[in-house]
């Protein structure tokens, strides 16, 4: 392992986007789930949502009238036009419109109810335009219509009436000027102005016209504007999205399951010598019965192929040579391959002529039996507790079972049993559970045992418990040449790799590899289905 090589895990930031996209694949149902649940919200909200209608009139100021022909302009407008149509605006929801309007339409709403139903929007600064829109909402479309229309009309209304008092208010002052003045006062320039403006408001008076006209009258609207059924469901879709990808991101960011070969080489300190297609999603162990299907060969090349990767990159790192006949098969945890790998490296050996002895070490949980079919009366335990010799305990296994009918067929022919593949693989299963496994994995015993079996065979394979669960595999790795981990590519976590590490590291193991069950096999035997761990 290169020191200098970058740890993957703290290059998080530099990842390039198909990290991404691997969390993408791997929690698309979690945006799917978002998005149903999103869309549910959204049609539950139009389920309870009372519809809202709304309705528009419109009211426009008028460009010429009577003041303008008599003075060049109105003489009650704010001369600053803008400014104009916003107080205007402002007014058509004022008390003394809506007093009209609760008059006009007999209406049992209050004044305040009435002039929250309105909203007057007046023209854009730079539209050039200069009609106030006047929009009424309602939960019935009748009524909106009829506040719009109402508030429009009753706004021209007001508007004249209070333009009317405000030119008689004039008159009656400039009435009073006159009054109070002497015939010469009156006969001179001055008091013929007066005279000439007080017939002016008078004039005024007669014709003038509230400023203001309506221009649009709203229609009764067929369709409520909220809720939305079409816009609600794609803007709870859209959440949804959104919600999904957060979740996914958030998910990825603080998952610490190894996902790559990479990492997983990282943090073991250990090469990746194998990734092996295993079947089913979990191997589960029931009573008396074990999943056969996660062992032997039989109909399934490619995971033959993939031991065989294996068989052959031990054979590179001197396996078969006095310094490396025996092997430990450990994992972190249960349930991430650790025996189903024992097994079918067993079997790969055994199939290439080899003699291989197959150890069940775990006394604690012992599956290996179950798994290739055969008693379990007496075993290791009884070795190791008593006095019998483990070959004595040994139990041939067929590999008939288990190894591609193919080279059964071939082996067949050429044997002097049919039917009957006699490969050199025996198994010393675990026996009778004892009190204290820890003690006689560590004693004496079990070394002079394993001595003993190195005499009959070529190859001694351990299937031990998981290191993090008990002290049991750290106690035999002394009698042992090498050490060769299990580990489930999304499923064993950073902290379990950095543990199992640890120990070995402490104890001065030689760590072979790691055979990291659903990694890159996974996108090349894609079509042979799902890869998980075994037991």
């Amino acid at each position: 392992m290169d020191a200098q090589r970058e740890n993957p895990v703290e290059a998080f930031a530099s990842t390039d986007l198909s990290t991404y996209w691997q969390g993408l694949r791997e929690r698309w149902w979690i945006i799917v789930v978002a998005v149903v649940v999103a869309m549910g919200l959204g049609l539950l909200y139009l389920t309870i949502k009372t519809p809202v209608y709304r309705a528009t009139s419109a009211i426009v100021r008028e460009q010429t009238s009577l003041e303008t022909v008599l003075f060049g302009s109105r003489l009650v407008d704010d001369p600053n036009v803008l400014r104009g149509l916003q107080t205007s605006a402002d007014l058509v929801t004022s008390e003394g419109v809506a007093v009209l309007v609760k008059q006009d339409l007999s209406s049992e709403r209050s004044i305040g109810e009435l002039s929250s139903m309105i909203q007057a929007i007046p023209p854009e600064p730079d539209s050039g335009s200069y009609t106030i829109m006047i929009s009424a909402v309602s939960g019935s479309a009748a009524e909106a219509a009829e506040v719009a229309n109402s508030f429009a009309r009753q706004f021209v209304v007001y508007r004249e009436e209070a333009d009317l008092e405000l030119i008689a208010s004039a008159r009656q002052v400039l009435q009073r000027q006159l009054d109070s003045m002497s015939a010469t006062d009156l006969a001179s320039g001055g008091g013929a102005a007066l005279s000439q403006r007080l017939e002016e408001l008078k004039l005024l008076e007669d014709f003038h016209t509230p400023g203001f006209v309506v221009s649009q009258v709203a229609a009764r609207p067929n369709s409520p504007f909220s809720p939305r059924p079409a816009q609600t469901l794609i803007v709870g879709a859209l959440m949804g999205i959104v919600l999904g990808l957060v979740l996914v991101f958030v998910l990825g960011y603080f998952d610490r399951r190894i996902k790559d070969e990479q990492t997983m080489e990282w943090e073991f300190g250990a090469p990746v010598l194998a990734s092996p297609p295993l079947v089913g999603r979990r191997w589960a162990v029931s009573g008396n019965d074990a999943s056969r299907g996660a062992v032997g060969f039989d109909g399934r090349e490619v995971s033959l192929e993939a031991f065989r990767a294996l068989r052959s990159n031990l054979h590179y790192m001197g396996l078969g040579t006095d310094q490396l006949r025996v092997l430990l098969v450990t994992s972190a945890l249960p349930r991430e391959g650790k025996t189903t790998t024992a097994i079918n490296l067993a079997l790969s050996l055994a199939l290439a002529g080899e003699k291989v002895v197959l150890v069940e070490a775990d006394l604690r949980k012992p599956t290996v039996h179950r798994y290739l079919g055969i008693p379990n009366g007496a075993g290791l335990s009884n070795v190791l507790s008593g006095g019998l010799p483990p070959t004595a305990a040994l139990q041939k296994v067929s590999l008939t079972t288990f190894a591609p009918k193919v080279r059964v067929q071939a082996a067949a022919e050429n044997s002097a049993a049919p039917g009957e593949l006699h490969a050199g693989l025996s198994c010393l299963p675990a026996g009778p559970l004892p009190s204290n496994p820890a003690e006689l994995l560590g004693s004496e015993k079990m070394g002079q045992a394993l001595a003993q079996l190195r005499s009959v065979a070529g190859y001694i394979v351990i299937d031990s418990p998981p290191l993090l669960v008990v002290s049991d595999a750290v106690s035999l790795i002394q009698y042992t040449d090498g050490v060769l981990l299990t580990a489930r590519v999304g499923g064993t976590t950073l902290e379990e790799a950095r543990s199992v590490r640890s120990q070995l590291d402490r104890v001065g193991a030689r760590v072979l590899g790691v055979v990291a069950a659903g990694g890159h096999a996974r996108r090349r035997y894609r079509k042979y289905g799902y890869y998980a761990a075994g037991s």
